[in-house]
């Protein structure tokens, strides 16, 4: 399909104007006094930043907010503002007097809150913007076309009038920028690029980001690195490479899963690569699967088949089985959506 530069704007110009709240979402966040925000297991920096951020936004509005977590912030967060104050789930008391707030993901069972506790806070928010977001909720916000929740975030701010200082801004800079591969990928739009010029004028520390969310790598984090780019396989005539870290490939290089961030992108970094994946054997037996697409597969949707989310470019999902027929399932779904993108992309026997 060709585009027009009228077409594109008027896409665009669409796609913005559904970032414009929900009413009823900021009214609930204007009248209500107690929430609780919480987002994916295994968060990244979009779901951590937009969390911090609008729970920071909440207590300046003089409410009682807080955010929970099933693990630790990751160690490449930390530098973040107010991530010291992220409680783990061990001493949450569900309560009907508090509103939920559900960020980067559509609810149990991906996020740190037990389903059944989840559902004793009354009422319930869910915001943002991945398309496989199949989320019940009366106050419900999702925008695919979003380059992040911080995006939304953001504009939720804006709306509800409230101040954004070096703490909030710093926090969803962190978010927009990883989400957007630090503007490199199709996700980055003019309006993304000017929320973000918008929080650097804020007193967004983007240098720390940066740094810490980019350029660093832990020493264990960089050998594993190491092994899953030495353990790189081809298919489909390169259009389909994938990478393999083994729990004695994490053992070796005393590392965890944690220190995983950003290896896909590498192996996607091989010329020619339409799909790019990289499968982890955890220690619980499970796999997970971590896939990027150039564009012309959707990732998001073969992610949803195997019980995951995410988005077409971008996806993820766990295995409840061993490693080697995780690998062999999801490679043979994958060849499949090749053949039919790329008739005469692989190669014959």
């Amino acid at each position: 399909m060709t585009w027009t530069t009228k077409a594109l704007r008027t896409a665009r110009n669409a796609a913005m104007a559904e970032l414009v709240p929900p009413p009823s979402i900021v009214a609930c966040l204007e009248s209500q006094t107690r929430f609780l925000l919480t987002t994916h297991r295994r968060p990244d920096a979009d779901a951590i930043g937009s969390c911090l951020a609008l729970c920071l936004a909440l207590q300046r509005m003089g409410k009682q907010a807080e955010v929970i977590l099933q693990e630790p912030v990751p160690e490449s967060c930390r530098f973040l503002p107010a991530s010291d104050g992220v409680r783990p789930t061990s001493g949450f008391l569900p309560s009907d007097q508090v509103v939920g707030v559900v960020l980067d993901c559509g609810g149990p069972p991906r996020t740190a809150i037990r389903e059944e506790d989840y559902a004793r806070t009354n009422p319930r928010i869910v915001i943002d913007h991945h398309a496989t977001n199949e989320a019940a909720s009366s106050l419900h916000w999702v925008v695919p076309e979003a380059a992040a929740t911080g995006a939304l975030i953001y504009s939720l701010l804006k709306r509800l009038n409230t101040e954004i200082d070096t703490a909030i801004a710093t926090n969803l800079y962190a978010a927009i920028a990883t989400d957007t591969g630090w503007f490199r990928f199709a996700n980055t739009t003019p309006e993304s690029l000017d929320v973000c010029a918008t929080l650097v004028r804020c007193g967004a520390d983007f240098r720390s980001v940066s740094k810490r969310l980019f350029e660093e790598r832990s020493f264990a984090a960089t050998k594993l690195m190491g092994r899953a780019l030495g353990s790189l396989r081809l298919d489909c005539k390169g259009r389909l490479v994938w990478a393999i870290l083994t729990r004695q490939d994490f053992a070796d290089c005393s590392a965890d899963d944690e220190e995983t961030e950003g290896i896909v992108n590498h192996v996607k970094g091989v010329h020619g690569t339409e799909v790019a994946v990289l499968f982890r054997e955890a220690s619980d037996g499970t796999t997970r699967v971590s896939l990027r697409s150039e564009g012309n597969v959707d990732v998001g949707k073969v992610a949803q088949h195997f019980g995951g989310g995410g988005h077409a470019p971008a996806s993820g999902c766990t295995l409840s089985q061993p490693l080697r027929p995780s690998t062999g399932q999801v490679i043979a779904v994958l060849r499949d959506e090749l053949d039919r993108v790329f008739p005469s992309g692989r190669p014959s026997a």
